[in-house]
């Protein structure tokens, strides 16, 4: 299994879990081993109700936004830059964020900063 393969191989001081949507569990044994935790527009599908779950209890520095574009299109309410084909535009960012803000319990400007500050260290910036 993963932990498996991690034992065998360490995963860098630093690593993401792109598009996470996991338990818990691992997130947090993950975490403790370097690893930070991406989520995408599909999280504010209502059928990702657990995943949500989940980033509520990951420890908030360890958490960044991205787009994913053109794959992970919100849910039409947080779709401000439209595309053919159901694709997703970076665009759409700030809204997924706005969304991910409302489904977390979080306000807005305090989530932005926390992403900011999160992407720039686990980017090494």
């Amino acid at each position: 299994g993963l932990f498996e393969a991690l034992t065998k191989e360490p995963p860098p001081p630093r690593f993401l879990m792109h598009g996470y949507s996991g338990s818990v569990e691992t997130a947090l044994r993950l975490a403790r081993m370097g690893a930070w935790f991406s989520c995408n527009g599909s999280l504010l599908e209502p059928r990702r109700r657990k995943a949500v779950e989940t980033f509520r209890k990951l420890p908030p520095e360890r958490i960044v936004l991205e787009t994913d574009a053109p794959t992970g299109l919100p849910p039409a309410e947080w779709v401000n830059h439209p595309l053919p084909g159901q694709a997703n535009h970076p665009a759409n960012l700030p809204r997924i964020g706005m969304g991910l803000a409302a489904a977390l319990g979080r306000e807005v400007a305090e989530l932005a900063e926390r992403m900011e500050r999160n992407a720039a260290e686990l980017l090494g910036c």
